[in-house]
């Protein structure tokens, strides 16, 4: 029984035909063709520069002469992080583009097209083209069109690709807990120290601080007795994460940065964790993200640092 294959070709006893002047190139698309604009963001778009390149030529000495063209819409799901992933437009399967070549074509680099595809993640099945494989079509006898028309109005029923408000909200939501999660991890870390802990007293009265909306005015209350035992306790800042800040502080220090300035110590980690956990999202995305958190976050964080800090210490201190 003979083994039913996709396409006739795709190996060196079947290459890619070529016209008689060289001219002609004829390529149609297998599977969904993924393609990033020059800002990196998904766009359904024709690779030419990608496809002159594998033919060694110049984009220049490649005419697209017409397309017969659909495109859709990419989505799936990230089951590391349990999320949808960004909807994708790409240039459907079946889509045809017809060039013309300056120059005779290679039937080695063709089949060498045929086998590396085209546009990204293609070790996920996306990109796969076939090259001149309409036998004796004439296709290349036509009218250059407009492929693109910058006036032309999307469809009424043209789907919205921006990311909806609820993902959106997703996204937030996980690297806002993963912070809150490292801001305990960094006090345990910062609390290491058995030396010079404040007395109970102190903490307890530390943490009530905590509670309170005049939290720096708070601290300057403190007498020089207690404020004492807060700057004799010193921390080595180097394994905190957050490089702006001193290699040593006391937690006088700390407690005073977070009360005033709780960006400081969390803007670094909010940027790293939108980086790692978010990296597949757009630009504007994660720019959007990271400041929300930032504006509306800092202060909780610093909040969730020092109660821990305070609770750690009190259970050393005893």
């Amino acid at each position: 029984m003979n083994e039913r294959v996709e396409w006739d070709g795709f190996d060196e006893q079947h290459p890619p035909s070529v016209s008689n002047s060289g001219e002609r190139l004829i390529i149609t698309t297998l599977s969904p063709l993924l393609t990033v604009n020059d800002y990196g963001h998904p766009e359904a778009y024709f690779p030419e520069n990608e496809l002159a390149q594998t033919l060694d030529m110049e984009t220049s000495e490649l005419k697209l002469c017409s397309s017969y063209t659909r495109t859709e819409v990419i989505g799936g799901y990230n089951s590391h992080l349990r999320l949808p992933r960004q909807q994708w437009p790409a240039t459907a399967p079946g889509s045809v583009f017809v060039f013309k070549a300056e120059k005779v074509l290679d039937q080695e680099r063709l089949l060498q097209l045929e086998h590396n595809g085209l546009g990204l993640r293609k070790g996920e099945g996306f990109g796969r083209i076939a090259v001149n494989r309409q036998g004796s079509l004439d296709l290349i006898d036509c009218e250059e069109v407009q492929l693109d028309d910058p006036e032309k109005k999307n469809r009424p029923d043209a789907p919205d690709l921006k990311m909806p408000q609820s993902v959106q909200d997703l996204l937030y939501g996980v690297v806002r807990s993963r912070c809150l999660t490292e801001m305990q991890q960094r006090a345990i870390t910062i609390a290491r120290s058995k030396d010079n802990i404040p007395s109970n007293a102190l903490l307890g009265r530390m943490r009530s601080f905590l509670r309170q909306n005049s939290r720096a005015e708070s601290l300057e209350q403190i007498r020089d007795p207690a404020k004492n035992q807060l700057t004799d306790y010193q921390i080595d800042m180097r394994d905190f994460g957050i490089t702006i800040l001193p290699t040593q502080m006391t937690i006088y220090e700390l407690f005073e940065k977070a009360w005033t300035e709780p960006e400081s110590l969390t803007r670094q980690m909010i940027e790293k964790y939108v980086q790692e956990l978010i990296a597949d999202q757009p630009d504007e995305t994660r720019q959007t993200i990271i400041e929300k958190l930032v504006a509306n976050d800092s202060e909780k964080m610093c909040t969730v640092l020092l109660d821990y800090l305070l609770t750690v210490l009190r259970r050393k201190s005893r």
